[in-house]
């Protein structure tokens, strides 16, 4: 109960929201024939926080200018609407964006179009008038930097021998130098994970081995092409260790 009173207290001490900003004056010229038409679209402005600015009809026979509407009142865009039973016509001038928008809706029907939907339809007009049109920037293409010309790689590998021995478990550690566009120098270290086990009549032996090999190669495109046939040539140095569980006649030694 004292949470509810307590939340209620606080809920009528809220500050009230600030009201928006108005959205600019706009010059409205008279519209000839149809002055309900004129109430309803000034109506429309000002719902849409528009100051209105409502020039007199000052008769005689020639038309309203938007631009000298805009230079007698100093508003920042100026309104001028025809209505019609054969069409409605919309000219608008905005002082901030330079734009200058004529439309003209011819109607289905004799009886002319809808005021609502005109007044809407010429808002909507007006605030695209104030989109002024953004220049377009063209960026150069980002500058790719040139590749650093040296490549590492890990992998697992396979060893074997067809000397007798088995295939053998490693991990590759490799390294390459683009020296050239289609060569260059490589590094190759091959690491024993798994040894090998070899059985023979005079007992059992564990083997590992290891290799450092350095050596050139050639490709037949550059480095940066997706797809390249290549060759290598070079010396190894290769590391063994055995430690071997004779039988009975053997002594066993690593």
């Amino acid at each position: 109960m004292f949470l509810l009173v307590g939340l209620l207290l606080l809920g009528g001490v809220a500050p009230e929201a600030a009201s928006p900003e108005p959205s600019g004056r706009v010059a409205l010229l008279p519209i000839a024939g149809d002055e309900r038409l004129f109430v309803r679209l000034a109506a429309e402005l000002r719902a849409q926080r528009f100051v209105v600015v409502e020039l007199p009809d000052e008769g005689g026979g020639a038309a309203p200018d938007v631009d000298a509407a805009l230079r007698a009142t100093g508003a920042e865009a100026a309104l001028r609407v025809e209505s019609s039973p054969e069409a409605v016509r919309v000219w608008i001038a905005n002082a901030a964006t330079g734009k200058h928008i004529f439309r003209q809706v011819v109607p289905e029907q004799r009886e002319g179009l809808d005021r609502a939907i005109v007044a809407l339809w010429t808002v909507e007009l007006l605030r695209a008038s104030a989109f002024a049109p953004r220049p377009v920037v063209v960026s150069a293409p980002p500058t790719v930097a040139a590749p650093a010309g040296i490549a590492l790689a890990v992998a697992p590998a396979v060893a074997f021998s067809p000397g007798g021995l088995g295939p053998s478990w490693h991990l590759m550690l490799g390294a390459r130098w683009q020296a050239v566009a289609h060569g260059g120098l490589e590094l190759v270290v091959l690491l024993p994970v798994v040894p090998l086990r070899l059985v023979r009549p005079g007992g059992a032996a564990l083997l590992s081995m290891g290799l450092l090999g350095v050596g050139v190669y050639a490709s037949t495109r550059p480095s940066a092409a997706r797809l390249s046939a290549q060759v290598a040539a070079g010396a190894a140095l290769l590391a063994m260790r055995a430690t071997g569980d004779a039988a009975d006649t053997f002594a066993g030694q690593t």
